[in-house]
């Protein structure tokens, strides 16, 4: 039990960060503002990080890495570039990875509850994950 909970939690850490790697880097391309773009780019690299780890730690194990579901990508897409033309600007791109931020934590918190015994070292950097999200959201603040 405790290694499938390990590695279902790592598989959705991975598939979270890839969601919200996706989402930044389309944003980003459309923010104008410098200091909101180097925001973004240290949060994306950092959401980088954790990803790499959880791969390692997946392919350690011999499992594979999973990949955000086609119809959410493709939500996510669509969201994005619709508020985007509609309402261009920083505000905008901020309220976009603002809620990211918000459904990726509580996203995390559900599968830490959902896989309790999980290895301490997933747990760890589902941890993570939900720090650097918190951390974003704080910074977008004064995008919003």
């Amino acid at each position: 039990m405790a290694r499938e909970d390990t590695v279902r939690l790592l598989r959705e850490c991975n598939a979270g960060v890839k969601t919200g790697c996706n989402s930044i880097e389309r944003v980003m391309k459309q923010v104008k503002n410098q200091k909101f773009k180097m925001i973004l780019k240290d949060s994306l690299q950092k959401h980088k990080e954790v990803g790499n780890r959880a791969n390692l730690l997946l392919n350690q194990d011999g499992s594979e890495e999973k990949d955000p579901h086609p119809c959410a990508r493709l939500m996510s897409k669509c969201k994005i570039e619709m508020k985007m033309r509609m309402m261009p600007g920083d505000s905008t791109a901020a309220a976009l990875i603002h809620d990211g931020c918000n459904m990726g934590i509580r996203s995390i918190c559900k599968y830490l509850n959902q896989y309790p015994t999980a290895d301490g070292e997933a747990k760890k950097l589902a941890e993570s994950l939900i720090e650097i999200e918190t951390k974003l959201l704080f910074e977008l603040r004064p995008y919003l």
